[in-house]
């Protein structure tokens, strides 16, 4: 049985559900507006033309939201966003498809029913799934092993927060404390292993042996294995790391994407900087505009535009520091146009000249920079590529996320590299933008995953003498 449900986690499996799906919103549409009668409508016989077209629009829509790998974490919340950005750009696609094929008119009414129906239909199916497969796999209890305490509770919200419910923490182990290991590991499902411990090696080994699924948080400079190549040396194999450099074919293909998006943006955008041009020193005096230096590619300097978010000289006391959750400097205008990444606008103009791509790590401030060098090994690695208004960090974490977790997350996007992820990368921000919980600010401890004590205490099982700490 656990056979057969597993299927339901095969990307072609869910794209043969999905297409079904899709087509029956359209069907249902169609009912609902036209009746039995519908075998006279001009449109419904578009549709029938335009039906394969649209069944792989959906599954690409699809694709592009990354709900066909590793979508099972994402919690209720996100689908719902990703799945009502797939239900309207489908309608979109829909109007354009009719246009070019020179079908009849697609009924507004039924567009407008159907992109209803898809995000109804596809949310449904696709929790029901979620659901099924939670009650089937879900509920593995989890180890954490890490060299220190804060290590251990940086990770466990992390995953005790996993699409609500797939890993439950029972217990967790210093590294120091390895003697412990076997009698605990016996316990658990899943052995999740820390970026700071040093015998990573020996512990992955030990949680084989008894055969836990093993879970490692590499540290960055592990993700140059990613362009690793094996190299032999008689009979020794190497594996031989270059630096990483994009293909002159991806750097032409980029820039012709970035010049066109710049241009669309902008034009799209004058109007809306114009009015927030007039709007921001209403509020408070000075300035709409402000410029900054930033660190860009190959560690060079630039200066970066932005829509003021702050009061004036925000730093004239302070200094260079880090936005924080509920932070007083920023207005309140400010406070919308971070949450919806309005204040980014300007910064397009930095990608006409050159300065900045569109999909890239995000650029940082000189000061900041020298600070993630030093303390965070590798972080020097993300320079190799032009700074981008969105990026791979930005779609997959949040404003809080610590640099070192970032790092992990650009330098995944500089080694696989390719046009179709800067498209999907877009896409999601799209999504992204609707999710203000990403935008917020550090906390005023500095990182937002760290927790107090007392805090990884609720993640201890009941039975306190399973406990090592």
């Amino acid at each position: 049985m656990k056979t057969y449900i597993k299927w339901m986690e095969e990307p072609f499996i869910l794209a043969f559900l999905d297409v079904l799906v899709v087509n029956a919103g359209f069907l249902f549409a169609f009912l609902l507006r036209f009746g039995v009668e519908l075998q006279s409508s001009g449109s419904f016989h578009a549709y029938l033309t335009l039906a394969p077209v649209l069944s792989l629009a959906s599954v690409a829509l699809l694709f592009m939201c990354d709900l066909y790998k590793n979508w099972l974490q994402r919690s209720l919340t996100e689908l719902i966003y990703a799945l009502m950005l797939v239900s309207v750009c489908l309608a979109i696609v829909t109007m354009a498809a009719s246009f070019w094929s020179r079908q009849p008119e697609f009924s507004r009414a039924v567009l407008a029913i159907a992109v209803v129906l898809h995000l109804t239909l596809l949310t449904a199916s696709r929790y029901a799934i979620l659901k099924l497969l939670r009650a089937h796999f879900g509920g593995r209890s989890v180890m954490i092993v890490a060299d220190t305490l804060d290590e251990a509770t940086s990770l466990a919200p992390k995953i005790s927060g996993f699409a609500n419910g797939w890993y439950v923490i029972k217990h967790w182990l210093l590294a120091s404390e390895m003697d412990a290991f076997d009698s605990a590991v016996a316990k658990i499902d899943v052995v999740v292993i820390a970026s700071d411990v040093l015998n990573r090696a020996e512990v992955a080994r030990r949680a084989a042996r008894h055969g836990k699924l093993v879970l490692i948080a590499p540290r960055p400079y592990e993700l140059t294995l990613f362009g690793a190549q094996p190299h032999y040396l008689d009979d020794c194999m190497m594996l031989s790391i270059e630096q990483h450099r994009l293909e002159n074919g991806d750097l032409l293909v980029k820039r012709l994407m970035d010049v066109v998006i710049s241009l669309i943006a902008i034009a799209v955008a004058s109007p809306l900087l114009l009015v927030l041009r007039i709007l921001i020193p209403l509020e408070s005096k000075g300035p709409a505009l402000f410029k900054q230096e930033r660190v860009g590619k190959d560690g060079k300097l630039y200066q970066v535009w932005k829509l003021r978010t702050m009061v004036a000289n925000a730093e004239v006391l302070t200094g260079p520091i880090l936005a924080t959750h509920n932070d007083p400097r920023i207005t309140r205008l400010g406070t919308f146009l971070r949450s919806t990444r309005i204040d980014e606008l300007p910064q397009f103009f930095n990608v006409l000249m050159g300065d900045m791509s569109v999909v890239g790590p995000r650029p940082e401030r000189l000061h900041f920079v020298k600070q993630f060098e030093e303390n965070t090994p590798g972080y020097s690695a993300r320079f190799v590529v032009k700074p981008g208004i969105t990026g791979l960090a930005q779609v997959m974490g949040r404003y809080s996320t610590s640099a070192e977790r970032k790092l992990r997350f650009d330098l995944i996007y500089v080694f696989k590299y390719s046009p179709l992820l800067d498209i999907k990368i877009l896409f999601q921000t799209v999504r992204v933008v609707f999710q203000r919980e990403q935008a917020e600010g550090m906390n005023h401890e500095g990182d937002a995953a760290k927790m107090p004590l007392q805090a990884f205490h609720n993640f201890a099982p009941q039975d306190a003498s399973t406990s090592s700490i």
